[in-house]
């Protein structure tokens, strides 16, 4: 999934040519793919460093459907520590800020302060949209009503 993720993602920044300074070719393409494949690398290191260190559980229980966006919102970004407490989800909002940091070093926009800060902003608004996004197709996904014919 999140090899597609990030070829249709690259796909995308190719189509609307983000960012302008890659050429639409193939070899701005490859650059489109490194650059995602890279802030994701950094990310779920960041995240999985943290989420080891802490004990850090996800919020699991699945959303209902008629509050699905709001209650995602609140699971995604809310967990456990090792101690069972309910907390902020550190690691998901690191991993999110490291990635989108990190990604203005091999980015054009680097070169320009006011651009780089209008990337960073930008990815890590993106980041936090796709992962609430993400808990609300799972959990859409996951209380869809099963029919009789398809359990057979």
């Amino acid at each position: 999934m999140s090899v597609a993720l990030i070829l249709g993602g690259a796909g995308w920044a190719q189509a609307v040519q983000n960012p302008v300074a890659w050429p639409q070719t193939r070899a701005g393409y490859v650059d489109r793919v490194e650059d995602i494949a890279g802030a994701r690398i950094i990310h779920g290191i960041t995240q999985g460093s943290l989420n080891a260190a802490y004990g850090w559980r996800p919020y699991s229980a699945v959303c209902v459907r008629e509050r699905i966006v709001p209650c995602a919102f609140e699971r995604t970004f809310t967990g456990f520590d090792r101690y069972g407490i309910r907390r902020i989800n550190y690691p998901l909002i690191a991993g999110i800020m490291v990635s989108s940091t990190a990604a203005v070093a091999w980015r054009p926009e680097r070169y320009d302060p006011v651009k780089a800060m209008m990337f960073v902003g930008t990815r890590m608004a993106g980041g936090a949209v796709g992962a609430v996004a993400g808990r609300v197709i799972h959990d859409w996904l996951a209380t869809r009503p099963v029919k009789v014919d398809e359990m057979r």
